[in-house]
């Protein structure tokens, strides 16, 4: 009997403790992407500036320029065809109504 209540005096105190931890465990915030300098295996320099820039906390993110240089629009996180279509007309590049006219 005595071998029992402490097996269930311990069931309980895990019981208690997960269930504490799952209730602090909350989602993390996103942080955005580190500014970092490095180089290729060839000796190439480059830098994630852009995605710095961009605050970076989803990805892919899509970015479209206009012929002037000028962002047409952007896009955060993969959201299908059709949005990557409609992003690319915002630009003027191909087709608003996603026809295929060749």
């Amino acid at each position: 009997m005595f071998a029992r209540t402490i097996t269930l005096r311990k069931t309980v105190l895990c019981a208690f403790f997960l269930a504490a931890l799952c209730a602090f465990a909350g989602p993390k915030t996103k942080e955005p992407a580190p500014r970092f300098n490095a180089k290729t295996t060839e000796g190439e320099k480059f830098t994630n500036d852009l995605a710095a820039m961009y605050e970076a906390t989803v990805y892919p993110i899509y970015v479209v320029i206009d012929r002037d240089g000028n962002i047409a629009g952007t896009q955060r996180g993969a959201a299908g065809e059709e949005a990557l279509r409609d992003l690319l007309a915002s630009g003027g590049i191909g087709p608003k109504d996603g026809s295929d006219t060749q």
